[in-house]
């Protein structure tokens, strides 16, 4: 099918459109990456240049050796991968049943954690302190851990409801009257044929809880229990900001999510897409 010269006026003008948001997008991380290779007295030269004149790979030494990046970025992944374990287990029961279980208190309780996702975190903050310090949670991993899984969880739930609306009724029944139980229709029918829902599920529930720092900012106080997210904000001064620092630790904190995205990308479409229409 030939174009029209009006329909290549607009495919071009789409596809310039495009490059510009790419470009724009794009920009930020070159400038992170550029500015983490620069001295941090290179960087204030007038004019800017675009490309660095002397490749220094001094910032990663630095933030390395003088800053407990190891300790934060271990901190970090222990809280996180704990988050989404724990949130996917319990979102697979919790959705399962709103999606199974047709009633007057399943439509109830799925307004309530809809409702949650309208108010703004920093509203829980006061009530999170309070408790937390009664329990003595503050300054503690599983404190946060709590924190974070609270906020991932209706999230979580919604995704795999949406999925579980999707898979047909005929085949849990099937394995029902195979004599396979509930949570072995779980096991063996739901989660395999869930499986771009789950991925998709655990990305989300990973990068919020590693992206989160208002949150890791309360609860944590000391130094050695601290997230990677606290150990960037600190690396601001007084008088002075090594940009260069800043920027060389933003890359080592942006690794994870990058791995995690590049490896599992494949689902994200699909799982978001998949429980959109129910078959």
């Amino acid at each position: 099918m030939k174009y029209t010269k009006r329909g290549k006026m607009i495919r071009i003008f789409g596809i310039i459109i495009l490059a510009a948001a790419t470009l724009i997008i794009i920009f930020p991380f070159y400038w992170m990456v550029k500015t983490s290779f620069q001295s941090n007295s290179s960087m204030f030269q007038v004019p800017p240049s675009f490309f660095p004149e002397v490749i220094d790979i001094s910032s990663f030494y630095e933030v390395l050796m003088k800053k407990p990046i190891v300790i934060w970025m271990k901190n970090s992944l222990l809280v996180t991968v704990s988050v989404t374990l724990i949130s996917m287990v319990l979102s697979t029961l919790t959705a399962y049943s709103l999606s199974r279980y047709r009633n007057k208190a399943n439509t109830i309780f799925s307004f309530l954690i809809l409702t949650t996702q309208m108010l703004p975190s920093t509203l829980f903050v006061l009530p999170i302190y309070r408790e937390f310090n009664r329990f003595s949670l503050m300054d503690t991993h599983s404190g946060i851990v709590i924190a974070y899984t609270t906020f991932a969880l209706p999230i979580c739930i919604w995704m795999l409801k949406g999925y579980f609306d999707s898979i047909p009724t005929d085949l849990e029944e099937a394995a029902t009257i195979d004599g396979c139980s509930r949570l072995g229709t779980i096991w063996r029918i739901i989660m395999p044929l869930a499986k771009p829902g789950y991925m998709a599920t655990a990305i989300f529930a990973f990068i919020n809880a590693w992206g989160e720092y208002l949150f890791a900012k309360m609860l944590l106080s000391s130094q050695s229990n601290w997230l990677l997210s606290n150990g960037l904000a600190s690396f601001k001064g007084e008088y002075t900001t090594p940009w260069n620092w800043i920027m060389a630790a933003a890359i080592i904190y942006a690794l994870p999510p990058l791995i995690l995205f590049l490896f599992m990308q494949k689902y994200l479409v699909s799982g978001m897409t998949a429980g959109a229409v129910k078959s």
